[in-house]
């Protein structure tokens, strides 16, 4: 999901009693290594490649882009 205003509604959003939300994913590489709400880890799209998850949430308005980027990475 980006790090763009949609993530906080998103985030709140989520049962944590259920989804483990272990970092944001965005394009934009000035944000990379970077904290949102000084909680979750910016990191590239690349990252969930080998990583073991079962959701990913896109959360800007358009996100075909997003998902092609994903398909590109081989994700489903």
């Amino acid at each position: 999901m980006g790090a763009g205003r949609n993530c906080k509604f998103i985030i709140e959003a989520i049962n944590k009693n259920k989804c483990n939300l272990i970092g944001i994913v965005d394009m934009n590489r000035q944000l990379h290594q970077k904290y949102y709400m000084n909680n979750w880890l910016i990191d590239s799209p690349e990252k969930l490649i080998n990583n073991r998850i079962d959701f990913v949430v896109i959360s800007v308005q358009n996100g075909m882009g997003i998902l092609e980027e994903c398909q590109k990475l081989g994700l489903e």
